[in-house]
């Protein structure tokens, strides 16, 4: 006997903002997750438009701690590359641990290993599990917090061109979040502490690894699961960004269920692959660009105009026809130049 109509694996963003949304429709559905508390490191910010999205949902909007408009790129011995202001926020700084944290209440939790999906007796069952399912370059990341008022209303992205990576410190309210990744490197706290210092920064607070997955492969299902969030490949691999995606994936798979029911068929991945069409070009455009970013190094940011910056940073890589208008006008500038 089916013990569930969902069994959701991994009780993440995605998995927790799925399982919210279904909670509703009457269907039966339970978390697995290897701990109670949600506590994953990441950067913490999220395109403040997402909050809008979060409250059309009717889901519980995450505690905002800091509204960022100053953005401030430089290379890795601290020189400015590039600097940006915009009229008002474009991104947002969130508690997110405890957002999930409240995602998760009332919802029928279990605490365990999930070795393999197939163990799961379930109507249907969704992978959660974010970089440990998905296919793609893992890279190793770490973050930490910082005591600074310094960087309110603040971000400054550290461009790494060798090992080929970001390091980062975001406004965070009271505090500021860092932290980094490169591609290759196996721990990356020594290069993040070296740039880090170099901004004045050190005393870290609450310091811890994760991964996340670059040039990330698509993948809707399996053949016996359906997969969502960073576990089917939507991560934004220029610059990182995962909250974002995993609730846009969740929001539209529970679309796809409410419409097709909790059970795979060729009707249900049809409607999920239609309504995550835009995320899925966003994913791929990422990686393009990313790949040229990782060619040019910190000379990519000397050719693209704050019209591409907005649109990066606003989540909105899928306006594919903007994306290359803005390029190519900031190439034609130059080439009369």
């Amino acid at each position: 006997m089916e013990s569930a109509d969902v069994a959701v694996v991994g009780a993440g963003v995605a998995g927790s903002v799925l399982a919210r949304l279904l909670e509703p429709s009457g269907y039966r559905v339970v978390l697995y997750d290897m701990f109670r508390r949600y506590r994953k490191p990441c950067g913490e910010v999220i395109p403040a438009a997402a909050l809008d999205m979060v409250a059309s949902l009717r889901l519980p909007v995450p505690d905002v701690v800091d509204k960022i408009r100053f953005f401030e790129f430089i290379d890795e011995r601290g020189r400015t590359l590039r600097e940006v202001e915009f009229s008002k926020p474009i991104w947002v700084s969130i508690d997110k641990t405890e957002w999930v944290n409240e995602l998760r209440e009332g919802l029928s939790l279990e605490i365990r290993t999930v070795r393999k999906l197939t163990d799961i007796e379930a109507g249907l069952v969704v992978d959660a599990r974010g970089p440990f399912s998905s296919l793609g370059l893992k890279v190793t990341v770490w973050r930490g917090y910082v005591h600074s008022r310094d960087y309110v209303e603040k971000a400054v992205i550290i461009i790494s061109r060798e090992p080929f990576g970001i390091a980062w410190v975001f406004g965070h309210g009271d505090l500021a979040n860092v932290g980094g990744g490169f591609i290759g490197v196996g721990d990356p706290r020594p290069l993040v502490y070296g740039m880090l210092r170099r901004l004045g920064l050190w005393n870290f607070l609450e310091k811890a690894y994760s991964i996340v997955t670059l040039y990330p492969r698509i993948i809707l299902s399996d053949g016996y699961s359906l997969r969502v969030g960073e576990s089917a490949g939507f991560i934004q691999s220029l610059g990182g960004e995962g909250i974002r995606p995993a609730i846009e994936s969740a929001a539209a798979l529970a679309y796809a269920i409410e419409e097709n029911g909790a059970k795979i068929s060729r009707g249900l991945l049809e409607a999920y692959d239609r309504y995550t069409r835009g995320l899925q070009t966003e994913t791929k455009l990422a990686n393009i660009l990313l790949a040229l970013s990782q060619a040019m190094g910190a000379s990519a940011l000397s050719i693209v105009g704050e019209e591409f910056l907005s649109l990066w940073l606003s989540g909105r890589l899928r306006e594919v026809r903007r994306v290359l208008a803005a390029l190519f006008t900031v190439k034609r500038r130059r080439g009369q130049g």
